[in-house]
């Protein structure tokens, strides 16, 4: 019984009953997209009102 919940038990019988190929690179792929997509997010919504001011003149002034 105990055997049946250790952790290399629990993972063998996670991978044979998962349908599809594990494919790290896959789940990597889209974690960093996820992370990249969230801070260009960020980038785009200034925090508040002083923010929005120095990210306009930034942009007059060439430099972002």
């Amino acid at each position: 019984e105990k055997t049946r919940y250790a952790p290399a038990e629990v993972v063998k019988s996670y991978i044979e009953n998962v349908k599809e190929p594990f494919d790290l690179d896959k789940l990597i792929a889209q974690e960093e997209l996820e992370i990249e997509s969230s801070q260009r997010k960020r980038k785009k919504e200034p925090r508040n009102e002083v923010e929005q001011i120095y990210e306009d003149f930034l942009s007059t002034r060439g430099r972002k």
